[in-house]
């Protein structure tokens, strides 16, 4: 008999964990589903565990890769060989309650639906349940709007959930649209449900908590971690903007509207950097912070000598990587990062003098003393010696004096900023070593405007890196 539901469960080095995840699956209230647990290359006796447990049971399929190729990968494996109407997929580790395929299938039945996803799950540690609601978290069922751009503000209002463990999946739908999921390593179903996401017809969301996510201790720990690791997550977060702005070029819809694409690419940059963070943590003598800014300085080096990214994104990340480490430490409250560098204006060691000693001139000052992106000259301001700064300032009459390759305006609105660059030209300095950029500054124009635009893959020159003509507006990207 044809199974109505395919699970499908990726093994790898999950020994301690699979028979719990497994059983979870088996003492389901539905019973017509098939299992597929897909081993990808396990090293730790998880595969031969398996074999002798459940290799009779006629409900299990054993299947396994030729060697590691990673989750997502052993997921496409999974939807390949899969016989159900539907699918769902489990991580190794975590487990289903008893009534899940149950509450998402009669979901799925009763509308017809292409995707049905539940509100949230259980965080399980020691023994304690905590809820987390990831969805619209309504006490009824719910279906999305029909509507693409309607559906997307809910996703980047984070009011629908992008795993996958926690979702009912149409074959017939997932055939037709060929969505797989990705190779990366890590988040590999993020990509995965938004596309499933801006395809389906009907997308429905139940109230329930439907599984449980396994906290383990070795999980909920910072894990040392050395250069190679750290290169591995910048490239994969530079990897998951490629895919997101290829799937997008390739969809008549994103292409029609610019503006939401920009806002999904800012969004989904976003909330894979606030995934990932946990990711670069260093712990014991490794998290002090010279060490922290070396190798994380390091590892975007690696990253943009290969990707050909932008030099301003690792200081971006550092900053939040630093302002994190100090929240998870508990020695102070993190800083908030209101004004961002501008680090697409400038080649790496390039020697600048920031002109204005404000609130912006103070940001950019203890950022470019951090992160060692640039070389630090001078700042100087009009009101040199009239009023007490935290640092050295020096009057701008001083600029005559010093060797700089470019001074850097840190004013945030334009008009104030021509009114500078006008003084500066009128005393003989040229156009082209005065830049500017005060729409991409501030932390949320940063994201919208320089972000995302400078994450996707080009070749950098000159011009990328000075103001245009008037001197008042910024690189374009």
């Amino acid at each position: 008999m044809t199974p109505e539901i395919s699970v499908i469960i990726p093994l790898y080095q999950a020994n301690a964990y699979i028979e719990t995840c497994v059983d979870s699956v088996l003492g389901q209230t539905f019973q017509n589903f098939e299992l597929l647990l897909i081993d990808d290359g396990s090293t730790d006796g998880g595969w031969e565990l398996c074999q002798a447990r459940y290799g009779a049971d006629p409900r299990v399929r054993l299947l396994r890769q030729p060697h590691n190729q990673g989750t997502g990968m052993a997921r496409n494996r999974g939807i390949e060989e899969a016989r159900g109407r539907y699918l769902a997929f489990l991580d190794d580790d975590d487990a289903a309650l008893p009534d899940m395929l149950a509450k998402l299938h009669d979901a799925a039945e009763r509308y017809q639906a292409d995707v049905v996803t539940a509100a949230g799950c259980y965080d399980c540690q020691d023994g304690q349940r905590t809820a987390r609601i990831w969805g619209l978290a309504a006490a009824e069922e719910t279906c999305l709007p029909e509507d693409l751009g309607e559906r997307l503000t809910l996703w980047c209002e984070e009011k629908v959930s992008w795993l996958v463990w926690n979702k009912l999946f149409r074959r017939a739908f997932i055939t037709a649209h060929h969505l797989r999921f990705s190779s990366m390593p890590i988040a590999d179903d993020k990509l995965f449900c938004f596309e499933a996401l801006c395809e389906a017809g009907t997308y429905v969301e139940i109230p329930d908590l439907v599984n449980l996510y396994r906290i383990h201790p070795s999980a909920s720990q910072y894990h040392q971690r050395d250069l190679a690791y750290l290169q591995r997550v910048v490239s994969i977060l530079l990897q998951e903007q490629e895919e997101l702005a290829q799937y997008m070029q390739e969809n008549a819809w994103f292409q029609a509207h610019p503006d939401k694409a920009e806002i999904v690419r800012a969004t989904y940059a976003r909330t894979s950097q606030d995934y990932f963070r946990k990711e670069l943590a260093y712990r014991g003598s490794d998290y002090e912070t010279p060490t922290l800014q070396a190798a994380i300085r390091a590892a975007w080096q690696q990253a943009e000598a290969q990707q050909k990214s932008t030099a301003w994104l690792a200081g971006w990340l550092y900053g939040q990587m630093e302002a994190w480490r100090e929240k998870a430490l508990s020695q102070r409250a993190a800083p908030k990062l209101r004004y961002i560098f501008p680090y697409h204006l400038f080649h790496p060691g390039e020697r600048i003098v920031l002109y204005g000693a404000g609130e912006v001139g103070q940001a950019f000052y203890h950022q470019i003393q951090a992160y060692g992106y640039v070389e630090f000259v001078a700042i100087v301001d009009r009101q040199a010696g009239k009023q007490v700064f935290p640092m050295d300032v020096q009057p701008v009459e001083a600029l005559l004096k010093m060797t700089y390759d470019a001074i850097l305006i840190a004013v945030r609105f334009a008009h104030a900023a021509e009114g500078i660059r006008n003084d500066l030209q009128a005393m003989g300095i040229e156009t082209a070593r005065i830049r500017w950029d005060g729409e991409a500054y501030e932390e949320g124009d940063f994201w919208r405007r320089r972000y995302l635009p400078g994450m996707r893959r080009r070749e950098v020159s000159s011009e990328d890196f000075v103001c245009d003509d008037d001197g008042i507006g910024g690189t374009s990207i």
